[in-house]
């Protein structure tokens, strides 16, 4: 066969690089789409392009199928410093912080003398020194805040009456509450109340995005009608060295590694099996989805080689295996509605269903045999991932609204995954401000770090590029008890 002309194949390289660029784009501004038609745009120009250098095969490679790209940051990428937020204090009317300049980078540790930790496991009748997610507490006087015109996104409250006496050099409220919050635009930038009192659990006027990476679907909302928000979680107050004693790691310092990895499970583990309805509509939501995905990335690709044998075999099986699943899925549903209980041998009976299923793993695993490589769908890493991700969001809203909820079985592995979690997750207060950062202008004294937050899998939450949201407040107005010109943003 003819090779065709190479400077049609030299296109190819800056497309590829374009959707490289699309691609990274969309990781940046946390718009899954985005990030979808870079992906796409770069598959298909290097499948075009492999078409274009040799002509078409008699046999050709199969594409390449993505897993769902993690999350990165396009190098050498700067962060220009953000204009400060528009606190409102606790009375009266929003102001304006002093400008600042300066840069936040360099060290994500602020060396905090004092530890939040999330309290694992959960006791309900032991007192806690504030909590993380959930709903904010605010008196009937105070409106919910907002910065740059929009609700903020509320993060954490602490009782200032649990409060170190030597925190902040002993400057700051020891009576009342702390709130804190963050603003839905990106950079996320932070904002302080204190309030003299607790109030009543409130949610905000508009309900706000989730301060968390991009999903496909929300499939917490999707089976139980709730969107799969922050939990609200109880922590407790802890010195820096108690904590390092006890295996717990600084704001913004790197996680070691859980052993065993839950990701590293089989589904033929009882601790990952589902256990009750949602749970089970949420595997087989898991699995649609990704079906769904494969078929959507495969399809992009069958261009002028839609032929193929082996890749309408591929798009043959997804959609055979879907409409098995899909049929699942409405039968069970049937079940649920009729008040069929869920037991063990309704369990049985999914997974053995389930595990009659395969789908060709070679396309994925850029495999170039002609004959499929057969793999079960309960066996499909990214189906596995996307199970454990699901099922750990849904055991762990049961576990904090009430800890018996959930059963042994699952408490045993979601326990210790989540200790290890709080360990590597906690909120520091006080300490020292990071390389670079200047006080704001007219200040004569240098900023004080009140609260580093770091992004976390236990609470869902993530502060750009897996970072540390950080809020800082000048030293005078912090003896004053003033948090209306508290500044800050995310540290890498």
């Amino acid at each position: 066969m003819t090779a065709l002309p190479a400077a049609k194949t030299r296109t190819a390289l800056p497309v590829m690089l374009i959707g490289q660029l699309v691609f990274a784009c969309g990781l940046a501004v946390e718009e899954p789409w985005i990030s979808f038609l870079g992906i796409t745009l770069f598959i298909g120009t290097h499948a075009l392009g492999n078409a274009l250098r040799g002509g078409l095969p008699d046999r050709p490679a199969p594409p390449v199928l993505p897993e769902r790209p993690a999350r990165q940051t396009a190098p050498n990428a700067t962060r220009r410093p953000r204009p400060p937020a528009l606190p409102v204090p606790s009375s009266g009317r929003p102001r304006r912080p002093a400008a600042w300049t300066g840069s936040l980078g360099g060290s994500a540790c602020l060396n905090a003398p004092v530890l939040l930790r999330p309290i694992v496991p959960l006791d309900a009748g032991a007192r806690s020194d504030g909590w993380f997610g959930g709903d904010a507490c605010l008196p009937e006087s105070t409106d919910w805040p907002l910065i740059d015109g929009k609700p903020a996104l509320f993060l954490a409250q602490i009782d200032c009456s649990r409060l170190p006496k030597t925190l902040w050099n002993g400057a700051g409220p020891r009576d009342g509450w702390l709130l804190f919050f963050r603003s839905q635009s990106r950079p996320a930038r932070p904002l302080i109340l204190h309030t003299a009192s607790k109030g009543e659990p409130r949610q905000p006027p508009a309900p706000p995005p989730l301060p968390g990476p991009p999903m496909r679907e929300d499939l917490l909302e999707k089976i139980t009608g709730r969107p799969s928000s922050p939990p609200r979680w109880p922590v407790e107050l802890i010195s820096a060295a108690s904590g390092q004693a006890a295996g717990c790691a600084a704001p913004g310092q790197p996680a070691t590694r859980l052993t065993p990895d839950p990701d590293t499970l089989p589904l033929s583990d009882p601790r990952l099996q589902p256990f009750d309805w949602p749970s089970a509509m949420i595997l087989i939501e898991v699995i649609l989805t990704e079906l769904d995905w494969q078929r959507r990335v495969v399809s992009t690709l069958a261009g002028p080689e839609a032929e193929q044998a082996r890749l309408c075999a591929f798009l043959d099986t997804v959609g055979s295996a879907a409409e098995t699943v899909g049929a699942l899925k409405s039968a069970l549903e049937s079940a649920r509605d009729e008040g069929l209980p869920f037991d063990d041998r309704l369990r049985g009976l999914i997974l053995e269903g389930l595990g009659r299923l395969r789908i060709d793993s070679g396309l994925a695993s850029g495999q170039a045999e002609a004959d499929p490589d057969l793999q079960p769908l309960l066996d499909h890493d990214q189906i596995r991932r996307d199970w454990v991700r699901w099922l750990d969001r849904y055991a762990l809203r049961l576990y904090s609204e009430r800890p018996d909820a959930l059963p042994a079985t699952q408490r045993t592995l979601f326990e210790t995954l989540w200790s290890w979690r709080a360990h590597h997750e906690c909120a520091g207060l006080g300490g020292t401000a990071p390389d670079g950062l200047a006080p704001p202008s007219g200040a004569d004294t240098p900023p004080v770090p009140i609260i580093a937050l770091p992004s976390s899998a236990l609470m869902g939450w993530q502060f750009g590029d897996r970072g540390t949201i950080a809020a800082f407040l000048d030293a005078s107005a912090l003896a004053q008890g003033d948090f209306s010109g508290t500044f800050g943003e995310v540290l890498t």
